[in-house]
């Protein structure tokens, strides 16, 4: 994490770092911050990380924020239909339509 942030210190738009930096967070189940560095990595390279929608809604479904989660479930799947996470995009997408 702190290699992240030093990275980021040196040039605070770079998308790959703050993915990474989200991907750590994630791992240590900093959650709030996890959501907050994938938000910023998709912001700056929306093509480049479209995965972090993905991530930013699994993290929102488990703090319970179902209708957060839908939405970048959504968002995810409107940026990339047939990407790696699509099928489990589309499950969580109708489960949580339902709730």
């Amino acid at each position: 994490i702190d290699k992240y942030k030093e990275a980021l210190a040196l040039d605070p738009k770079n998308a790959q770092a703050h993915f990474n930096l989200g991907t750590a967070y994630h791992s240590q189940s900093r959650n709030s911050e996890a959501i907050d560095a994938y938000k910023q990595a998709y912001r700056l390279d929306p093509s480049g990380f479209p995965e972090a929608n993905y991530f930013i809604a699994n993290l929102l479904e488990a703090q319970k924020k179902y209708s957060d989660a839908l939405a970048y479930y959504k968002r995810y799947l409107e940026d990339q239909p047939q990407a790696a996470y699509s099928k489990e995009a589309e499950e969580r997408v109708k489960l949580l339509s339902n709730q």
